[in-house]
């Protein structure tokens, strides 16, 4: 059944009220890591369906038929985009704009229209992950969660402090009593200020190999991004901005 926005809206704060108010009061405090455990890159041979020779796993077209290859199981999104060094969080997003265009130019479907069907499906398989990676590498929230699992960190164990828990409850509550349409962009405002240094902040820990640093940024960006999205509805469906 359909839910009407403001409602979404009220449903929406409600639901992070609660998940901030079970991180205030009933956090387990876990054992902090410095070591730095990366995501494994090794390149492993995959036979070409069609001339049947080795390619490294990444390797998008064959060496020697040039025939388009079946996706890897699992991707690196941080190699498939060039991106050194690996792992990164602050990117230039020119560059990953430029470099989705040519990967996607190079296996769009509409390439593949009078080759065989086996080389169309397979060129649907590796636009769709190219496509998906660059979803997850652009919006900065989705990239720092890539991050972590790039990491294998996990964002639900990490605890956040008592100071910015009660900083988030106070904007969600200032946001949902508030009703003046400038003093909710003021609030939205401030709150992608924040944003900005915890992105900041973020690429400091990675570069410095604080892990636990890196795993505790990205859950604080978590929250906020969830706020400032419920804070964005309101303003889009506040009757002012119609």
């Amino acid at each position: 059944s359909s839910v009407c926005p403001s409602t979404r809206y009220t449903l929406t704060c409600s639901h992070l009220h609660s998940d901030l108010r079970k991180s205030f009061y009933s956090r387990q405090r876990r054992p902090s890591s410095c070591l730095l455990r990366a995501f494994s890159t090794a390149a492993r041979g995959v036979t070409c369906w069609k001339c049947g020779i080795e390619n490294p796993e990444t390797q998008i077209f064959c060496a020697q038929c040039n025939s388009i290859q079946k996706p890897s199981r699992v991707v690196d999104f941080f190699e498939l985009f060039s991106i050194e060094p690996r792992p990164a969080f602050k990117l230039d997003l020119n560059k990953l704009d430029q470099k989705y265009k040519f990967l996607l130019g190079k296996v769009h479907p509409d390439k593949f229209a009078m080759k065989s069907a086996k080389e169309g499906e397979l060129s649907s398989e590796q636009s769709a992950i190219i496509t998906r990676a660059y979803n997850t590498l652009k919006n900065p929230n989705s990239r720092a969660k890539y991050l972590l699992r790039y990491l294998k960190l996990d964002l639900d164990s990490t605890a956040l402090s008592d100071e910015f828990l009660s900083s988030m409850m106070e904007h969600m509550e200032q946001a949902e009593n508030e009703t003046n349409l400038d003093a909710l962009k003021t609030i939205r405002d401030s709150m992608q200020e924040r944003t900005r240094d915890i992105e900041r902040e973020i690429q400091e820990c990675l570069s410095e190999g604080n892990v636990e640093g890196v795993r505790l940024k990205a859950a604080e960006l978590s929250y906020l991004h969830r706020i400032y999205e419920s804070v964005d509805d309101k303003i889009f469906e506040h009757p002012d901005s119609r």
